[in-house]
């Protein structure tokens, strides 16, 4: 594919070329799948998004055909909205390229770092897409766009070396890593039981920030090198815009939607990996804070109309940490949008808490640092309302030289605030090592 980019230009070319200028235009085509990191590369400046599911699905877009931005409560529902104004006007679903979307949320209202916002949903001009064996790209011009321009830009775009070693995020000499005391988290965690013991909520989710001041400016592509040799243990995500790079390899699905159908999972109750499965599994504490999770997840489904299951809870693990995990099914009413069942759903009690409405209140005085798009709902959707989110977490925002490494623990009664603590340090260790750093 990307040894004959001048077929596969003069063959994007004449599809974009079928309609007038003045309409929007789509052309895709059937490729190899080394055209993933071609697309991710193709403009270094512009906004893009990277995407590889444990399930084998793997995206990369470039560039911007449209873009919907919200604020607010309702920022799900005006996303949606938005986009159903803009899909009114492009051709049919069933016709031309997947009209997909992809973007993210904050993790609450008035959050969002700048350039990322509160919401934001982008039609991406240049989208590779992988799945059961097949790969395709896309090109969306919005009218007025030039299909020659949009041909040279795919000539000049610069690939990845081929078969990126993750080795090459070496380690980042002189790199200084400010971490939350200690002290001060036993306090917050202090706080959160006290909270607790007296009935404002069930439980409660702390997140700290790693504070990461590099020698020289993080080289993105070997840091998303390092995270996709973890694909394994998640799904590997990176949203690029102007004002920095929001990326990681989180464990959590937050939902699947395909037609009626739903998946979505929880996954809650930490050790660290190589404990023995029966210890966990045997923990009072955690199996609380998992049932907690998991009862929220199907009352919230039950609340969007949805016929919800679960399944059997297993053991996982990901990376350093192991935890409890349940699968969950589910059947959503007809016309149910990916976006209606986000909105549903988060904040988990994962991320935030129960009853998520107090726990929200109460970190929002609290937390000392906003979260941004950390713990948030990130993914794709397509015109038909189909998608998969992902709860944002095992991630960094990054910078230039300075990234900020985010990790987080649920507070329940019996909670202890140097295991929790302690609990942050291994959820961190990933990330800290994708950026070559060590503490």
């Amino acid at each position: 594919m990307i040894r004959d980019r001048q077929t596969v230009a003069k063959a994007m070319r004449r599809g974009l070329s079928r309609a007038p200028e003045s309409q929007w235009r789509g052309c895709q085509l059937r490729v190899t799948a080394d055209a993933l990191d071609l697309v991710w590369q193709m403009s270094p400046h512009a906004s893009a998004t990277f995407w590889m599911a444990r399930s084998g699905e793997s995206m990369a877009t470039s560039g911007i055909a449209h873009r919907v931005k919200a604020t607010g409560a309702n920022r799900f529902f005006f996303v949606r909205r938005q986009v159903e104004k803009v899909s009114r006007a492009l051709a049919s679903p069933g016709r031309g390229p997947a009209w997909t979307w992809v973007g993210g949320f904050a993790f609450a209202p008035g959050q969002g770092w700048p350039g990322f916002g509160d919401a934001l949903a982008t039609l991406p001009r240049w989208r590779f897409w992988q799945a059961s064996g097949q790969a395709f790209l896309s090109c969306i011009l919005a009218p007025g766009e030039s299909a020659d321009e949009a041909a040279s830009e795919f000539l000049g775009g610069e690939a990845l070396q081929e078969g990126a070693d993750p080795s090459l995020a070496l380690r980042m000499a002189g790199a200084r890593v400010l971490q939350l005391p200690q002290a001060r988290w036993s306090r917050w965690v202090e706080a959160a039981l006290a909270a607790i013991g007296a009935e404002q909520f069930e439980k409660v989710v702390l997140a700290r920030v790693a504070h990461v001041q590099g020698a020289r400016a993080f080289d993105v592509a070997r840091v998303l090198a390092h995270l996709r040799a973890r694909a394994s243990e998640g799904t590997v995500f990176a949203f690029r815009e102007p004002a920095g790079v929001f990326m990681g390899v989180t464990p959590e699905r937050l939902v699947r939607q395909v037609g009626r159908h739903l998946t979505t999972e929880a996954l809650a109750g930490t050790r660290p990996a190589g404990t023995a499965a029966r210890v966990l599994q045997r923990s009072a504490k955690d199996g609380r804070e998992h049932k907690v999770v998991r009862d929220e997840i199907l009352e919230s489904l039950r609340g969007l109309g949805a016929t919800a299951r679960a399944g059997r809870t297993a053991v996982r693990r990901s990376g350093a940490v192991m935890h409890l995990h349940t699968p969950i099914d589910a059947t959503a009413p007809r016309g149910t949008h990916v976006l209606d069942a986000v909105a549903a759903l988060h904040p988990t009690p994962a991320v935030a808490g129960r009853p998520a409405r107090s726990a929200m209140k109460w970190l929002g005085a609290r937390e000392a640092e906003a979260r941004g798009w950390y713990a948030g709902p990130v993914g794709w959707f397509d015109a038909r309302g189909n998608g998969e989110f992902v709860v944002a977490l095992r991630s960094a925002y990054l910078q230039g030289a300075r990234a900020r490494v985010y990790s987080g623990a649920g507070i329940v009664t019996g909670s202890d605030a140097a295991a929790e603590y302690e609990e942050t340090a291994w959820k961190q260790r990933g990330m800290l090592a994708a950026l070559g750093v060590r503490e």
